[in-house]
């Protein structure tokens, strides 16, 4: 699976991929940023972020790097420290929104997603 990932990756424009690692590195900032310096205006331009990188991994059939954006221990952690749980979930939910209409990718079966699932529940 790996080895298709990669083929895959390889295909794209060198700009394809620098967004894609620029945005990886965006969302993670995001996700460790401290509740004091948090706006409307910086929840809406993250969840904007999280939908764009959905459509550009979830929404072509590709999974998130759990090396790079593990959405699983986010939750935790978010939990776990009470803090910004409602924002992350939110961005969050609008990576995951990018593929609602396929049953593959939010099925049970599917090793990616049913930890998060997992998490939520």
């Amino acid at each position: 699976m790996l080895g298709v990932y990669c083929e895959l990756i390889s295909q794209l424009p060198t700009v394809s991929k620098s967004v894609i690692s620029l945005s990886y590195k965006v969302l993670q900032k995001w996700f460790n940023l401290q509740g004091k310096s948090i706006n409307d205006k910086k929840l809406k331009s993250f969840k904007n972020i999280g939908l764009w990188m959905g459509k550009v991994t979830i929404g072509r059939s590709e999974p998130l790097l759990i090396n790079k954006l593990n959405l699983k221990e986010i939750l935790i952690k978010s939990y776990t420290e009470k803090s910004r749980l409602q924002m992350n979930l939110e961005v969050i939910a609008k990576i995951l929104e990018s593929r609602t209409h396929d049953h593959f990718i939010f099925s049970v079966k599917n090793p990616w997603i049913s930890p998060i699932f997992g998490v939520l529940r």
